[in-house]
């Protein structure tokens, strides 16, 4: 039989025992509540990523779309003010080679008439004053 005192010892010992058991499993239950912790906070701060990336690609697609709008309104003046420009200078040049060939046409004229204007004096000479 048992003396009292190695029951004792048992009992301390069994007791012992049992509470490390229990603080390991108190351990392990901390353990496993900080790693579903930590997987929550990773899935939360993994929705909110992609949430904000999602939001970034839509504002970026959204200042794509307005940046081609806004280029493609600056081409269309850009090429109606060329136009414009290139259309003032043809008529412009036109005006210009229009004048240049008028006073052309009158020194050539005046050269022509110069020249026959003794002829023409003396045909209207002899037709009115009927000398022939």
């Amino acid at each position: 039989m048992l003396k009292y005192g190695e029951i004792i010892k048992q009992f301390q010992i069994t007791t012992c025992k049992i509470t490390v058991k229990m603080l390991n499993l108190i351990i392990m239950e901390d353990l496993i509540k900080s790693i579903n912790e930590a997987e929550a906070k990773a899935a939360a701060i993994k929705l909110e990523a992609q949430e904000k990336a999602a939001r970034i690609l839509s504002e970026a697609d959204a200042e794509s779309a307005r940046i081609e709008k806004s280029g493609e309104a600056q081409l269309k003046a850009l090429r109606e003010s060329s136009i414009k420009k290139a259309e003032e200078q043809a008529q412009k040049n036109y005006e210009a080679a229009l004048k240049e060939s008028e006073v052309k046409a009158r020194d050539y004229a005046d050269g022509v008439l110069g020249k026959t204007q003794k002829q023409v004096n003396d045909i209207v000479g002899r037709i009115v004053g009927g000398v022939s």
